[in-house]
């Protein structure tokens, strides 16, 4: 049986934050229910992406590991049920509170339990979104479990997060979108393009282009980041030849 593509950092670590994120309403959750959310989630990104991808083997592959760290580590206070309690001892601006008992009741309605992480990820987030928190891509409600889910990564990978600005450009994603909500400066989308060209894998160039797609067209962008690049490349060349052909000159 040929072997799928291989599978980039940015996908390893999306399945072990939809592993660490589902764990926390189910504890036996398995490889195939964390294989069919990922690949959904890219298939949403890229519809063209390879159906069964990643496999259900390299899940549980990776999950192993996973399990084998965690086993390593206390249990993280952080993970436990949020409730107002919490605020004895939570620094979460006042503010905020609101907010998160809104998030509270919705996550009780939809049979999740908001943890304490995700509701200190609300009180960071919240100043960004309007009122409607919702549930949908893109709300403060999902955006704090994602923020949330790539908390817990870093718990088990400290050494992970970026250390430069190549790294951090699937991060910076995200905080495009802030960014442009507050600012409508689309030149920042050309930055990321930029480089994502210079920086990311194929696949983690055609996510990246896909989310970014929501904001301005990207496909024609990307074009014109790869031709300025071309000319910045030529132009000395190209005068150093046009200086040649007037030195032959009589």
């Amino acid at each position: 049986m040929p072997q799928g593509p291989k599978i980039p950092d940015s996908v390893k670590r999306r399945v072990v934050e939809v592993f660490l994120s589902m764990r926390k309403d189910n504890t036996r959750v398995t490889a195939q229910d964390v294989q069919q959310a990922v690949e959904a989630e890219l298939r949403l990104q890229d519809p063209d992406s390879r159906p069964g991808w990643p496999g259900v083997s390299t899940v549980d592959k990776i999950l192993r590991q996973v399990r084998r760290e965690m086993e390593a580590l206390p249990p993280d206070p952080e993970d436990r049920p949020w409730s107002l309690l919490a605020l004895s001892f939570c620094d979460i601006p006042a503010d905020a509170v609101p907010t998160i008992v809104r998030a509270w009741g919705i996550n009780l309605s939809l049979g999740r339990v908001l943890t304490i992480r995700e509701a200190r990820w609300i009180g960071r987030l919240f100043g960004l979104y309007g009122k409607d928190i919702a549930t949908e891509k893109g709300s403060l409600l999902e955006d704090a479990r994602l923020y949330a889910d790539a908390e817990r990564w870093l718990v088990l990978k400290p050494k992970s997060y970026p250390r430069n600005a190549v790294e951090a450009v699937r991060d910076w994603v995200t905080d495009t979108k802030h960014y442009l909500l507050m600012t409508g400066d689309l030149t920042i989308v050309t930055d990321i393009v930029r480089i994502a060209l210079d920086a990311a894998t194929p696949a983690e160039q055609t996510a990246i282009f896909r989310e970014l797609s929501q904001f301005i067209d990207v496909q024609h962008l990307r074009q014109q980041v790869k031709e300025d690049k071309m000319a910045q490349t030529e132009g000395p060349k190209g005068k150093e030849d046009e200086g040649t052909h007037q030195q032959e000159k009589p």
